[in-house]
């Protein structure tokens, strides 16, 4: 197996194994399983004695297995084993479009935006539907004290809520590239004031916006939306890029999860263009 051990193994940061999609192994039985490291088959799918391997290959225990990779659930697969093999080893891993597409071939398509938002050190991910393009935005690391401030909140802890970001104050700075086929543009995002209410600035190139967050130990923060206007979204569709920013004008923000609700995922800054 070409892998080095490794040492930061994170599991809130690791993306789903390419060895899980693109490695068949069959053992002299005709067992299959998708990883050389498997030596036991604790990960068998199928055997080609009783169907063609391309059947056993996307079968449905292939397809749980690959589903429990995108989805970080890697202490669910059988004795621990891709958990345990993921913190002891780097391992080749699926770029996001390549599991946003597997996830539509499989007709998965409502995974694809908890996907994007539990991959945080993913800097940009996609989803594209016949009405609209939503484009997903990660943070920068939190700092690791100030979650605690938000942690110590029984309230917080209880709605679901998760700190996921920090501008302290400094300044937060995404690039984004305005398709031709836009009609109209909006921008989300979960704010709130660590310890204080804090003064938000959101800019698009000349437009921009100020708010005034809650403090974070007084509740969950605000969700605020953002919709262009006509002329200001048609000045700006002229432009070859544009750049989003968030700052801290007073105070110390911090950027949050939005908790899940009827099953939706979670999501971080999104932003969306209407066709």
């Amino acid at each position: 197996m070409a892998a080095e051990m490794n040492l930061d193994f994170d599991l809130d940061k690791i993306k789903p194994c390419k060895y899980v999609w693109c490695m068949p192994i069959v053992a002299y039985n005709g067992d299959v399983t998708v990883c050389c490291n498997d030596n036991f088959f604790e990960l068998k799918i199928g055997n080609i004695n009783e169907q063609p391997l391309e059947t056993v290959w996307t079968n449905e225990k292939a397809t749980h297995l690959r589903l429990q990779h995108v989805l970080g659930r890697l202490e669910d697969t059988p004795n621990k084993k891709c958990y345990f093999c993921r913190k002891h080893w780097k391992i080749p891993e699926m770029e996001d479009e390549w599991v946003i597409d597997y996830l539509k071939s499989i007709n998965r398509s409502e995974l694809i935006e908890q996907f994007i938002s539990q991959n945080f050190h993913a800097p940009l991910a996609r989803h594209e539907t016949k009405t609209e393009l939503v484009l997903f935005y990660n943070t920068r690391e939190p700092s690791l004290g100030a979650p605690s401030f938000f942690y110590g909140n029984e309230d917080n802890f209880n709605k679901g809520y998760k700190f996921i970001g920090l501008i302290a104050p400094g300044e937060l700075k995404y690039e984004l590239k305005i398709p031709e086929f836009a009609k109209s543009m909006s921008v989300t995002l979960h704010l709130a004031g660590i310890k204080d209410s804090a003064t938000a600035k959101i800019q698009l190139e000349h437009i921009s916006w100020e708010i005034k967050t809650n403090p974070i130990k007084s509740g969950e923060g605000e969700r605020f939306e953002f919709r262009l206007s006509n002329d200001d979204f048609l000045k700006l569709k002229k432009m070859v890029a544009v750049t989003l920013s968030i700052s801290a004008v007073n105070g110390t923000l911090a950027i949050l999860e939005e908790p899940i609700e009827k099953n939706l995922p979670r999501t971080p800054i999104k932003v969306v263009f209407t066709k």
